[in-house]
């Protein structure tokens, strides 16, 4: 969920949401099925087609539990029979300071982070709002690091375990979907706007 919280602007509501957000969200699903022993894709093949079948409704699934949560108001509006526009309104940012505040935390502890936070920081990194909470010379160290951990395990980190493949593999998988598929289901901007409390 920290994922998906983000994604969300704490001050304006406005959603940062597209595919690859969606996909990076399946993604993180699968490697969460892999960490709680539920079985690992067999090859690549397998590794997309699953974030592929995912992928595009993921959002929604989100969005709906951040709404139940209390964390986000969601509210769909029509305007003379247009189709209906969602809009996101932070009802307490409590929670979206908290994911931010995970990615601060992590970044500035002084031991390696847990294989969970170090594919938190490396799908964060990969959604591109990993960059947005860390503004500012104050975040400096923080940016530092977190190029360095994102870069050694993408590029350098040859560990063969179901993981750490399932993350190569789910990040290229990632990427080649986002790029044939532009818009989502729930990644339409025409259709979020966000809201500040």
């Amino acid at each position: 969920m920290d994922l998906f919280l983000i994604s969300v602007d704490a001050d304006s509501g406005r959603p940062h949401f597209g595919p690859n957000l969606a996909f990076t969200l399946a993604l993180a699903e699968l490697l969460d099925q892999i960490r709680a022993g539920r079985g690992a894709p067999r090859d690549q093949d397998a590794v997309h087609g699953w974030i592929a079948g995912r992928g595009p409704h993921c959002i929604e699934a989100y969005l709906a539990a951040a709404h139940r949560s209390g964390c986000l108001k969601v509210a769909a509006r029509r305007a003379d029979g247009a189709p209906a526009r969602k809009r996101i309104q932070v009802a307490d940012r409590r929670q979206l300071d908290d994911a931010s505040g995970r990615l601060i935390r992590v970044l500035g502890a002084p031991h390696s982070p847990t294989e969970e936070d170090l594919t938190f920081l490396v799908l964060a990194s990969e959604i591109g709002r990993a960059q947005a909470h860390l503004r500012g010379f104050k975040h400096r160290e923080h940016r530092r690091r977190l190029d360095e951990l994102v870069k050694w395990v993408t590029e350098y980190d040859k560990r063969q375990s179901a993981l750490q493949t399932a993350l190569r593999q789910g990040l290229e998988a990632v990427r080649a979907l986002a790029a044939r598929m532009p818009f989502t289901p729930s990644s339409d901007a025409g259709r979020l706007t966000g809201d500040a409390p």
